[in-house]
């Protein structure tokens, strides 16, 4: 069975989260029919229709974003509280900015700063006032000691600790902080 079945919503690529989100309404098998035993193409495939609703891309999206939302590993209070140090944060307030007007074409016009966020912008998005990469929190500098010292509280072992921070949360260098070097 492809892994549109059996992983976990939030273990897949946006892309094809959006795709098993948009499934989610039919009963549906997959099956693999080899290239050479197609007779033709199908063409309701290749040619997008004009008349797709835009109601229904909304609601799409909607689902998607109550789906990234029930994924996150925190309260609605501590999510509450994370918004409001994005929105005080300079860098996340810059971020806020990008997301709603657009980017810089160059990594050259951007404050030294906000350069590490330059390889991920196409994913850096906000979600009713939080900042994500993918389905991931944006964590500002001033909470993500805070963040790593709440995850290691929960004592499920390096690797988990790990892993777990990896897949809830984002902010560049969080690899190297994880890797075993200042013992998280």
């Amino acid at each position: 069975m492809p892994p549109l079945g059996t992983k976990n919503l939030d273990e897949m690529p946006p892309r094809i989260q959006r795709l098993r989100m948009r499934l989610l309404r039919f009963d549906f098998t997959i099956s693999h029919v080899p290239g050479k035993e197609l007779t033709t193409a199908d063409a309701l495939s290749r040619a997008p229709s004009k008349s797709t609703s835009r109601v229904k891309q909304e609601e799409e999206i909607e689902l998607y974003v109550e789906n990234i939302l029930l994924q996150l590993p925190a309260s609605d209070k501590r999510l509450e509280e994370i918004a409001g140090v994005q929105k005080e944060h300079p860098i996340c307030r810059k971020l806020f900015e990008y997301c709603k007007e657009g980017w810089p074409d160059m990594i050259q016009k951007l404050p030294s700063s906000l350069s590490p966020y330059w390889s991920s912008r196409g994913e850096i998005s906000h979600v009713q006032g939080l900042l994500l990469k993918g389905p991931r929190l944006i964590i500002p500098s001033s909470m993500r000691l805070e963040i790593l010292d709440r995850i290691h509280d929960g004592h499920q072992g390096i690797v988990k600790c790990r892993r777990r921070t990896k897949e809830s949360f984002w902010w560049p260098g969080l690899a190297g902080e994880t890797t075993g070097r200042d013992g998280h």
